[in-house]
């Protein structure tokens, strides 16, 4: 385990046990706040090191852009749009940053996919259709990664 989530348990079951000769339901008020600081830690530390990319159509569908919404720089990334043929290589692309790739001809609808590595070298790829003519989006998706959503 990490350490700062053995220091936030051992400091936990501390007060717990020294509230627990003042009043019981002190020491479970404490045992309830360490829970719910333990949780925070755990999602924080899941949702570290990853990128997040998005590919969707410019305004005047002539390009593609792609996006890094996540947390991290994503590495090595390769788009391929079917049934277009067109391939792009970007070496790197950090958080809230974009790339351009420029198309030959408007274009109504593609399947875009999408392979990228985090800075740990864990690999990643995704697929999706994006379209000049329909919004894209999941309006379920968090805003921010959790619990691996990805």
């Amino acid at each position: 385990m990490e350490r700062s989530f053995l220091v936030v348990l051992a400091i936990g079951v501390v007060a717990a046990a020294g509230l627990a000769l003042v009043s019981p339901y002190f020491s479970l008020m404490a045992l309830v706040i360490v829970g719910v600081v333990l949780m925070v830690l755990k999602i924080g530390a899941d949702t570290h090191d990853l990128p997040d990319l998005q590919v969707e159509f410019s305004d005047d569908a002539r390009a593609v852009i792609v996006e890094n919404k996540g947390n991290a720089p994503a590495h090595g990334v390769h788009v391929s749009l079917v049934p277009i043929g067109i391939e792009a290589d970007i070496p790197s692309l950090d958080p809230d940053a974009s790339h351009l790739v420029p198309l030959s001809e408007q274009v109504a609808e593609v399947k875009a996919l999408v392979t990228y590595r985090n800075g740990r070298g864990q690999e990643f790829r995704r697929s999706m259709v994006i379209s000049a003519l329909h919004p894209t989006g999941d309006l379920l998706r968090p805003s921010f990664a959790l619990f691996r959503w990805k």
